[in-house]
């Protein structure tokens, strides 16, 4: 009597077990299968916000600007898994100016000069980017998709604008300095266009969570193209931390 008593619980509890795993496979292969449309498109507007700067800064002069980013992106579904999609987005960029610049000049007598210039303004940046990207969806996470892929850049404006005030201290080598040595203030205003490369070409990676086809994206970019055309150019990229929401309406 005991033995058939354990036998039946064992039997029940074996039961149990395949009735819980077949509920946990049917859930799982559920919400796999409605992170994407296999072989669907979709389509998604897209807005908001990015925070943007430049790496590799020498002077520790350029600071992070807020600008303004929206299109269009469309994605297809590979599988289960994995969408991927294609981008095209208005996205400002550039960076703040604020800070201190030094260099040491010579003048036409060849007397070298410390030149400190305060400098206070932006850099201001337009681009059409074209971004493509592998969306990972995240399996037992509806709607989370980890993404990443490559980005292409179109420049459509750019500008710098600073007000700049310049003093200029003579090398004067083993010497001492006397109040004449603290020569030639110079205070002025820079206005140039033309000043950042026509293509940039960068990393992004980022997250986005979906929930009632209402998307939320968070993205950060790496930029690969040193962005300064001048002949003397610093090894400045872009960077930028995107904020976007969106809605997808599936084809």
């Amino acid at each position: 009597m005991r033995k058939s008593i354990i036998g039946n619980y064992s039997s029940i509890l074996y039961e149990m077990k395949k009735l819980f795993f077949m509920a946990f496979f049917a859930c799982y292969a559920t919400v796999v299968m409605s992170q994407n449309a296999v072989g669907k498109f979709s389509i998604s507007p897209i807005a908001g916000i990015n925070i943007a700067d430049f790496s590799n800064d020498p002077n520790g002069v350029y600071k992070s600007k807020l600008g303004l980013t929206g299109g269009v992106e469309m994605e297809y579904g590979v599988n289960d898994f994995v969408g991927l999609s294609l981008g095209l987005l208005y996205s400002q960029g550039g960076a703040r100016m604020h800070g201190v610049l030094y260099q040491l000049v010579t003048d036409e007598t060849g007397q070298d000069y410390h030149s400190y210039t305060a400098v206070s303004g932006k850099v201001k940046s337009e681009y059409l980017v074209f971004p493509l990207l592998a969306n990972i969806y995240i399996p037992m996470i509806k709607g989370l998709a980890f993404k990443t892929g490559v980005q292409f850049g179109v420049l459509v404006n750019d500008k710098l604008e600073a007000d700049t005030e310049t003093v200029l201290k003579k090398d004067i080598k083993g010497g001492i300095y006397s109040g004449k040595d603290y020569l030639r203030l110079y205070k002025g205003t820079i206005s140039e266009t033309d000043i950042c490369k026509s293509i940039d070409f960068g990393i992004p990676i980022g997250l986005s969570y979906e929930y009632k086809s209402i998307k939320l994206d968070a993205r950060y970019y790496f930029g690969l193209t040193k962005i300064d055309k001048s002949e003397d150019s610093e090894n400045i990229r872009n960077r930028f931390i995107t904020i976007h929401l969106g809605y997808r309406f599936r084809l």
